[in-house]
């Protein structure tokens, strides 16, 4: 698959996150939906979609359950931990703001690959995590400053997107034998009916979700899922390493969103900021994507 369909991909990934970050923002102030309760509809929803797509996929040798059941779990639970702390980030700080900061994601697998897997980084890798540091602390000072515990739940959801990524790739290599756009796309399928029947167990616990909170969870949960199925093929055809730095675009994508959407009125979903302001937001978010691609970039090349 040529590289520029990867790109695309990517990209579109991006734009459709971008967009469930704005529909999730919607449900916890619109239909002052709790965090738990967003996160179980909406992945009942998405375990729905995945049910009607897996037969379109289903490899045709499947291995064994036990073969692929340890990444699947560590894929499935650490993105579910992840998103709960997406969900309270956005109850307290604007999608524009968030968005942007989940690049940091790369601080955190750098993190961890050189603490638990003795990886190392060139000198320019680390330079890149010092500029995303730097930009991560910008998009935080301008306009208003985000709440401290907005923060941490961001840092605790690239925490647990940095441990879902690292369980991805021998996730989807149990079905290699397929291709790799079937393998991603099975694959995905397969997290998500997992996710939903974790959270299915959940509703009987929570407060009653009403008929219109299920129906306005639809848009984002369609969103989302469309934007991982994206990912996914986007991984397949160009890597993850490239993919992600595709991914972290939708920083930029979010902000722009943003204005538009406070241009409109719709301040109780984004608050609207000064044109200065904003430009510093774009440039403090795309200096965040420069710094990850920088730090793509400066890892030893295809077989060195």
């Amino acid at each position: 698959m040529p590289v520029i369909v990867g790109v695309l991909l990517g990209f579109g990934a991006a734009l459709s996150q971008s967009l469930s970050y704005l529909f999730s923002r919607v449900l916890v102030r619109g239909v002052h939906l709790k965090a738990w309760n967003l996160l179980a509809l909406s992945h009942v929803i998405m375990a729905a979609f995945s049910i009607a797509l897996l037969p379109v996929f289903w490899p045709k040798v499947m291995p064994p359950f036990r073969e692929y059941a340890l990444p699947l779990s560590a894929v499935a639970v650490s993105y579910l931990a992840g998103q709960v702390g997406l969900f309270l980030a956005l109850r307290t700080s604007d999608a524009s703001r968030v968005a942007p900061l989940l690049g940091l994601k790369i601080i955190i697998l750098a993190v961890v690959t050189v603490s638990l897997f003795g990886k190392h980084y060139s000198p320019l890798q680390w330079t890149a995590v010092i500029l995303s540091v730097a930009a991560a602390a910008m998009l935080n000072r301008f306009g208003d400053r985000m709440a401290w515990q907005s923060v941490l739940w961001v840092l605790f959801t690239c925490v647990g997107y940095a441990i879902s990524d690292l369980n991805i790739p021998p996730l989807v290599s149990h079905f290699g034998s397929e291709g790799l756009m079937r393998a991603s796309a099975f694959s995905t399928c397969l997290c998500y009916i997992l996710c939903g029947a974790i959270t299915a167990a959940m509703l009987p616990f929570l407060p009653r979700i009403s008929a219109k909170a299920w129906l306005g969870a639809v848009p984002f949960s369609l969103a989302w899922f469309i934007a991982m199925l994206l990912l996914f093929a986007s991984f397949s055809s160009i890597g993850v390493v490239y993919g992600n730095i595709v991914q972290s675009s939708r920083g930029v994508l979010s902000i722009l969103i943003g204005a538009v959407v406070a241009a409109a009125g719709l301040e109780h979903l984004e608050v609207k900021t000064s044109r200065t302001v904003l430009i510093q937001r774009v440039f403090a978010a795309v200096l965040l994507t420069g710094a990850i691609a920088l730090f793509q970039l400066g890892g030893p090349k295809p077989g060195s």
